[in-house]
C-alpha cells in the first residue's frame, strides 16, 4: 500500500471513528479528538473533518466555535451547502436571526429550493422571534421537499422492507417505480384500494406510507410545538401522532393508531387512549435503537412531551372551548356533565406521557432538546411554575443556552415579575456580546412597566396615606 493509500485509509477510519462518536454513542469530546487528529497530523484542510467538528461544536452548545469552523469549511468549498445550515443554526441560537435568514437563503440559492433540511432551519428562526404563521408556512415546505424526495434509498439497507418487496413483483412495480421529484405513483398509491391486496401486502404499503414521513420527523416535532404555541392542539397532536407511527414503522412495529384513528373520526379520546395503551412497551424498542436515526429517535422521544402538554392544555379550564377550533366537525366534544371526569383523564395521561418521554432520554443533548420543549409549550399554556423549572434546568446544563434564558424572562414578564425578567433578558446581551433582538425588544417593553407592589411597599403606602391623612 502507497504511503498516499494509507494515509487515506487512516483518514477513512478516523472519520468512522469520529460519526460514530458524534451520531452514534453521542461521545462528542472523543468524536473531536478523531476530527482533530486528521487536521492536526494528517490533512489540515480536509473539509469533512472540519465539517463534522463544527457539527459536533454546535451539539456542544460552542456556537462562536461553530461558527468559525464552518466559515472555514465555505472558504474550501463554497458550495459545501450543509455548512450553511449548521452556520445559520449557530446564529439563529445567538439571536443573529438576520445574518441566519442571509445564510440559509446562500444555501437555497445553491440548492435550488430542493433541500427540505434547510427550510426546517429557515423554520426555527421564524420561531424562535415568535412569527408563528411564518414558521408554519416554512415547516410546511420542508415536510412538502422530504415527502417529495423521498425513495426507499432513504430507508436503511437492513430493512425488511427491501428483501418484501424484491419478492413481489406487484409491489415492486408499484414502489419501486416511485422515482425522486415524480409523484404520480404517490397518487395511485394512496388511491390503492387496499382490499385488493393481501393482508401481507396491506402491511407493506401502509408501512411504505408511513416510511415516506421518515425524514419529516424533526420538522413535524417543530410544527407541532409552533401548534402549540398558536393553541391549535388538534392539529398539533396530529403531528405529534405522525411521529410516533412513522418511528414504529421504522422498526416495522406498524402501530394500529393511524387506522384506529381513521375508523375513529379521529377522536381525539381514542387516539390518546390508544397510544396510552402501547406507549410503555415500545420504550424499550425505541431507545438507543441504532437502527433508527437519532434525529428520529429525538423526535420520538419529544413527541410525547408535546402529547403530554396537549393534555395538561385540554385539562386547563383556561382552554375547555379549544375543541371548537378543530376543523373536524367529527371530533367528539367534552359533555358538561363528565368536565371533571375529563380533566382527571387528561391529567392522567399528561403525566403518563411526560414520563414516557423521561424514560426515551438517552443522553444530555436529548434532555436539554426535551427540556427546551416542554418548558417552551408549557409556558404557552401558562403552567409557568412548571415552565420555569425546565428553562431552569436547562440552564444548568448549559449556562449559555439563549433561548432558555429568553423562555424564562418571557415567563417571569407574563407573571408581572419585571425584575427578574429584566435579570434575564440582560443576561442574553452580556452572554452573546451583542444587541440579542429579542432581549432589546423585551427589556425596551419592561422600561414601561411597573414593578408589583411587595408586602413592604403596600404597608410603606398606607402608611404614607395615613400621614397625609
Amino acid at each position: 500500500m502507497s504511503q498516499q493509500h494509507h494515509l487515506q485509509h487512516n483518514i477513512y477510519q478516523l472519520l468512522e471513528a469520529g460519526f460514530t462518536n458524534l451520531y452514534v454513542t453521542s461521545k462528542f469530546q472523543e468524536a473531536i479528538k478523531c476530527f482533530d487528529h486528521i487536521l492536526q497530523n494528517i490533512d489540515a484542510n480536509n473539509i469533512e473533518a472540519l465539517y463534522h467538528k463544527g457539527v459536533t461544536l454546535y451539539v456542544m452548545a460552542q456556537f462562536n466555535e461553530t461558527i468559525q469552523i464552518q466559515d472555514r469549511v465555505l472558504s474550501l468549498d463554497p458550495n459545501y451547502y450543509w455548512a450553511y445550515v449548521i452556520k445559520g443554526n449557530a446564529l439563529n441560537e445567538q439571536g443573529e436571526f438576520k445574518l441566519a435568514m442571509e445564510t440559509f437563503q446562500k444555501c437555497i440559492n445553491l440548492t435550488g429550493e430542493n433541500f427540505d433540511v434547510v427550510f426546517n432551519a429557515s423554520g426555527n428562526c421564524f420561531f424562535l422571534q415568535e412569527n408563528y404563521e411564518r414558521a408554519l408556512t416554512t415547516y410546511n415546505r420542508a415536510i412538502e421537499l422530504s415527502l417529495k424526495n423521498f425513495t426507499l434509498n432513504h430507508i436503511h439497507q437492513d430493512d425488511v422492507i427491501h428483501r418484501q418487496i424484491q419478492q413481489d413483483q406487484e409491489l415492486s412495480n408499484l414502489l419501486l417505480s416511485n422515482n425522486v421529484n415524480n409523484n404520480s405513483n404517490d397518487l395511485m398509491i394512496d388511491s390503492l384500494d387496499l382490499n385488493s391486496l393481501s393482508l401481507a401486502q396491506q402491511h407493506i404499503v401502509n408501512r411504505y406510507k408511513e416510511l415516506k414521513w421518515s425524514g419529516t420527523c424533526l420538522t413535524m416535532l417543530n410544527k407541532g410545538l409552533t401548534l402549540i404555541c398558536s393553541h391549535k392542539f388538534y392539529e398539533a397532536l396530529q403531528c405529534f401522532v405522525k411521529i410516533v407511527n412513522v418511528t414504529h414503522a421504522l422498526v416495522n412495529n406498524y402501530s394500529t393508531t393511524t387506522a384506529t384513528n381513521q375508523q375513529q373520526n379521529n377522536c381525539h379520546f381514542s387516539i390518546l387512549r390508544n397510544l396510552q395503551a402501547h406507549s410503555s412497551m415500545n420504550v424499550n424498542k425505541i431507545k438507543n435503537n441504532r437502527l433508527l436515526a437519532y434525529d428520529n429517535r429525538t423526535a420520538y422521544c419529544i413527541a410525547y412531551s408535546g402529547i403530554a402538554i396537549i393534555c395538561e392544555a385540554l385539562a386547563s379550564p383556561l382552554f375547555k372551548n379549544h375543541s371548537s377550533n378543530c376543523n373536524d366537525n367529527n371530533i367528539m366534544k367534552d359533555d358538561e356533565e363528565e368536565e371533571e371526569d375529563n380533566q382527571e383523564f387528561y391529567l392522567t395521561l399528561s403525566k403518563c406521557f411526560f414520563q414516557v418521554a423521561q424514560q426515551l432520554v438517552e443522553d444530555e443533548r436529548m434532555k436539554r432538546e426535551l427540556l427546551y420543549f416542554k418548558g417552551e409549550g408549557l409556558r404557552k399554556i401558562r403552567d409557568h411554575k412548571e415552565g420555569i423549572n425546565c428553562f431552569t434546568k436547562g440552564l444548568e446544563l448549559n449556562p449559555k443556552e439563549v433561548r432558555s434564558m429568553i423562555g424564562l424572562g418571557r415567563v417571569y414578564m407574563e407573571m408581572k415579575n419585571y425584575k427578574l425578567s429584566r435579570f434575564y433578558f440582560q443576561r442574553i446581551i452580556d452572554t452573546t456580546n451583542h444587541e440579542h433582538p429579542m432581549a432589546v425588544q423585551f427589556l425596551r417593553e419592561l422600561k414601561t412597566q411597573v414593578p408589583i407592589p411587595t408586602e413592604r411597599m403596600m404597608n410603606n403606602l398606607i402608611d404614607i396615606s395615613f400621614n397625609f391623612q
